[in-house]
């Protein structure tokens, strides 16, 4: 089954799309400002079948919980480069040109050039070291601390890249999974947010889909019990695609994070699963963005190479625009005479309705 399959089969396979201008007005269902061409996404309760705004918490007849929405998130992993500092402001400009209004940012720098860059960006997009110890500051040589990521002000933290889990291609020791449960637990204690990457080799990959999940397992064993979705994000990266140019098919990277949240609701909760937030992270780029973002259960991308182009931005826009979710606040739902008339209980709103 393809991921538009897969999608509508899914948990929002009971909505529609209308435009507003044919909706009566002083309908339940008319949005603050009467009437107008916007388009405007509909749910229909699954307990009860009464059609009502997806931006409803629940539903305003029966009060059965709506899905979870996800924000798509995309991170841009600049690993160990540019090789020069004056090449900085250039990546910084591609950085830029992302719409953030529908879509997390995050970026990786180097670590000589975190504190550079690290208030550069005038989109809102997130500076997110690539590596920490455990441990704090100290006698570490070599090594960041939390400490000093929270004292400059940055969120997020990735760990646990292939390529620091012992895929250099070099005799470089490899980071365990107790080391990078230890690492995730210490960023969470220190308030930070943590980009945890998860993935396997190709020999894995060919044996099928119960040998890939047999790989990851382990990887999130120790961290399950850290799976905060408000604060852990999963980056799935298929290690045999990490700068590779080869991409998973989108069938692929649907079944592997269908797979991962599968076990995610089986080992943790059913409502950690809906929420936490999986992205693809295996040579995306602007040409392959728009079919993987097509997966319900793909959130967006940490992207290597592609993140060092302008092509950036459009990997964003994609992911934004498949997903199309955009901020409006905790607004009121419906106009107050709605409520009044058709009785029904004012509801709050979460703060992603598509457009």
């Amino acid at each position: 089954m393809g991921c538009a399959q897969s999608q509508m089969a899914g948990a929002d396979s009971g909505m529609k799309v209308v435009n507003v201008d044919k909706v009566k007005s002083g309908s339940k269902m008319l949005p603050r400002g009467g009437a107008g061409s916007a388009r405007y996404k509909l749910r229909r309760c699954n307990c009860c079948s009464f059609s009502y705004f997806a931006l409803c918490k629940t539903c305003p007849r029966c009060n059965d919980a709506a899905p979870v929405v996800r924000k798509p998130i995309v991170g841009g992993n600049w690993k160990c480069n540019p090789s020069k500092v004056s090449e900085l402001k250039e990546l910084v400009a591609n950085i830029d040109a992302c719409d953030t209004s529908g879509c997390d940012v995050y970026v990786c720098p180097s670590t000589l050039h975190i504190g550079i860059v690290y208030k550069s960006f005038k989109n809102g997009a997130k500076v997110a070291p690539q590596n920490c110890n455990y441990k704090g500051c100290g006698a570490y040589t070599g090594e960041m601390s939390a400490d000093q990521m929270v004292d400059m002000g940055l969120e997020w933290c990735l760990i646990g890249h292939s390529e620091r889990r012992g895929e250099f291609g070099l005799p470089t020791p490899p980071e365990s999974n107790s080391l990078l449960a230890m690492k995730c637990k210490y960023l969470l204690e220190k308030g930070m947010k943590v980009i945890f990457a998860i993935g396997e080799p190709l020999p894995v990959r060919e044996k099928g889909l119960k040998a890939v999940m047999e790989t990851l397992i382990p990887q999130l064993l120790e961290i399950k019990g850290m799976l905060d979705p408000a604060r852990v994000v999963l980056a799935y990266e298929p290690v045999w695609s990490i700068g590779t140019g080869v991409t998973a098919s989108p069938a692929q990277a649907q079944e592997t994070h269908r797979a991962i949240r599968q076990w995610i609701a089986k080992e943790v909760s059913p409502s950690v699963a809906a929420e936490i937030r999986i992205q693809y992270g295996g040579s995306a780029n602007a040409k392959n963005a728009p079919d993987l973002s097509k997966c319900p259960d793909v959130d967006g991308f940490l992207v290597g190479g592609a993140s060092l182009k302008p092509e950036i931005a459009e990997i964003v826009a994609a992911v934004a625009k498949e997903k199309c979710w955009r901020d409006l606040g905790n607004a009121d739902l419906f106009p107050a005479a709605v409520y009044e008339k058709s009785g029904l209980r004012k509801t709050g709103a979460v703060t992603w309705v598509k457009a």
